[in-house]
Parts: structure tokens; sequence; C-alpha cells
């Protein structure tokens, strides 16, 4: 599955490093990130849509992602990059909008169809409360 965030809720890429577990927490809850002496919660973004899971690795990248007001760090399997996407290359903005995916569109960039997370979305569902 191929996936997406607007550039503007990305900060950084890191190689996955230590982090600290959190007892009881759920499976795609990882651990805590220390940067900069700040605890950032990082998610495993597959375990947390139902895909299937992939081994870490010390060069597995890691999201810093965000609104101005929360932030969080996402494991994800590999960054392909920077991409522009056009407003005519957007499909189904409908169906996706139904409440259940954090989804704010899909579209074809000519490898395939990418679905844009919606940040606002996935950070409530992460970061509830």
């Amino acid at each position: 599955m191929r996936l997406c965030l607007p550039l503007d809720h990305v900060s950084k890429v890191l190689a996955l490093m230590a982090l600290q577990e959190v007892p009881s927490a759920p499976t795609h809850f990882i651990g805590l990130l220390n940067l900069g002496g700040n605890a950032v919660p990082v998610f495993d973004l597959a375990r947390h849509l139902q895909r299937p899971v992939f081994p870490y690795r010390t060069e597995t990248p890691v999201l810093l992602c965000g609104t101005p007001s929360r932030r969080c760090a996402l494991i994800v399997e590999h960054v392909d990059g920077v991409k522009h996407v056009n407003d005519h290359q957007h499909r189904v903005d409908d169906v996706l909008r139904d409440g259940r995916a954090p989804f704010l569109t899909v579209f074809d960039d000519g490898g395939g169809l990418t679905f844009m997370l919606d940040i606002d979305a996935l950070l409530a569902a992460l970061l509830p409360g």
C-alpha cells in the first residue's frame, strides 16, 4: 500500500534509533523517542492500519510529523522521496471521507494508486484526548 503525507506535516526523516518501551501500550505504539529532551510517541503505521508488518532494521525510516499542536513519529517501511501532486490527480475523495479511514484522497502518480493520509484524523486516532 502506497501512502503519502502533505510535506508541510513532515519535519524530518530519521533512521530508527533506540526507543523507550511503554508497558501495556497498544501494539502499534512502539515506544517513545527522546528528541532533544522531548518525548515523542512512535507508532508503526502498518500495524495501526492493519497492514502486513515488516521487520525493523537500523535504516528503517521514521517520519517526524504532526501539526503545530501535536507531534508524533511514524515508522514506515521505506520513503520514496518528495513528489508534487497536481489537483487533477485527485480521485474518489468522497469514498475515502466516510469517517472510517484516515485518508484525504487517493491519486495515481503514474506508479499506481497512492493514498494521502489525513494528519488530523491520524493524530486523533493515535493520540486521543
